[in-house]
């Protein structure tokens, strides 16, 4: 049987058909696929739950980036998806938005950084996140524990930042694997499986920041390993 791999797509939507999801995400579907490659099928979350993950049973799933507030989205919304990430033990990771869904489907807290301070970066008059700190551009981030993910990169990482909200504290079950002074939670793990969150990037790199490539490689390494039953350390 042919495994394919999930981007699932957070980003809320006034119109969210197959085409309007296959459009918006185009460009990353072609760059995981590339970095992956294999196939990468998308879909909306409201269209996620358990029945589906197990209909699928991709060989890696992504949760992409939200963009607004979570105050925006419903509670009922979510809770198809939320259930499914909850159930997943097998290779998952979630990017900025992703990551903290993946940190609120196991009851961890997520809120806004902080107010910002004046010439700090925040949102425009009027935005969403206006007062609100933001995170923003290469950002260095420091890896606190060896892990697969990291394999091949120094200790201080420069990587793409960009977001207003963070994980507030470590999920039970996980560990912390990546932070900095801005974000204490850059990446986590769920102990004992392939189910990651970072708080960065890494689907943002160029020749000069490469660390969110090798990221991502290291990422799909881990997923076939494991579909190769070769287990993970």
């Amino acid at each position: 049987m042919v495994m394919v791999h999930l981007l699932i797509d957070i980003a809320k939507k006034a119109n969210p058909d197959r085409v309007a999801v296959v459009k918006a995400n185009e460009r990353l579907l072609n760059l995981l696929t590339r970095l992956a490659g294999e196939w990468f099928e998308v879909e909306y979350y409201t269209r996620v739950d358990p029945s589906y993950l197990g209909r699928l049973n991709p060989k890696s799933v992504v949760i992409g980036g939200s963009g607004i507030p979570w105050e925006h989205y419903t509670r009922e919304g979510l809770k198809g998806v939320m259930e499914a990430i909850r159930g997943w033990r097998k290779p998952l990771i979630g990017l900025c938005g992703g990551h903290q869904l993946l940190a609120m489907a196991y009851g961890a807290r997520v809120d806004y950084i902080r107010r910002a301070e004046p010439g700090e970066p925040t949102d425009k008059p009027g935005g969403y996140y206006y007062g609100y700190l933001k995170e923003t551009g290469w950002r260095e981030v420091y890896i606190a524990e060896e892990d697969p993910l990291f394999k091949g990169l120094p200790r201080t990482i420069v990587v793409d930042e960009g977001h207003y909200a963070e994980v507030k504290e470590l999920p039970k079950g996980f560990k912390l694997l990546a932070w900095n002074e801005t974000t204490r939670i850059q990446a986590m793990r769920l102990e004992g499986y392939p189910v990651y969150g970072v708080q960065f990037h890494p689907h943002k790199f160029d020749e000069e920041h490469p660390h969110g490539e090798t990221v991502l490689r290291n990422f799909f390494d881990i997923a076939r390993s494991f579909h190769e039953m070769m287990p993970i350390t």
